[in-house]
């Protein structure tokens, strides 16, 4: 309980400290980056943190796309057959 409502309250200082300042708002949204999903979309997501000067490191992929990897789960790791397989696609379990 004690850790949530510390976050909550750096939230709200930080809120509250972009109102006030622009450099503030500036710094915080500094800590975001865009990363292509695909060729038309893309996801804000954290940065990397600290940024450092001579390594300022970023993301390079956003990860799988979403199911990329179902097929290859439950059949390799799950053991699933490829009949079973069909019969949970066509009724859209996955």
């Amino acid at each position: 309980m004690k850790k949530s409502l510390y976050f909550i309250f750096l939230i709200l200082i930080s809120v509250f400290g972009c109102q006030q300042s622009p450099e503030n708002f500036n710094r915080i949204i500094s800590q975001f980056e865009k990363v292509s999903i695909d060729a038309t979309n893309t996801v804000t997501i954290p940065g990397m943190s600290p940024k450092l000067t001579g390594t300022p490191g970023g993301t390079q992929w956003a990860g799988p796309k979403l199911g990329q990897h179902t097929d290859e789960i439950l059949k390799g790791i799950l053991g699933i057959s490829d009949e079973k397989l069909r019969i949970l696609k066509d009724e859209a379990v996955i």
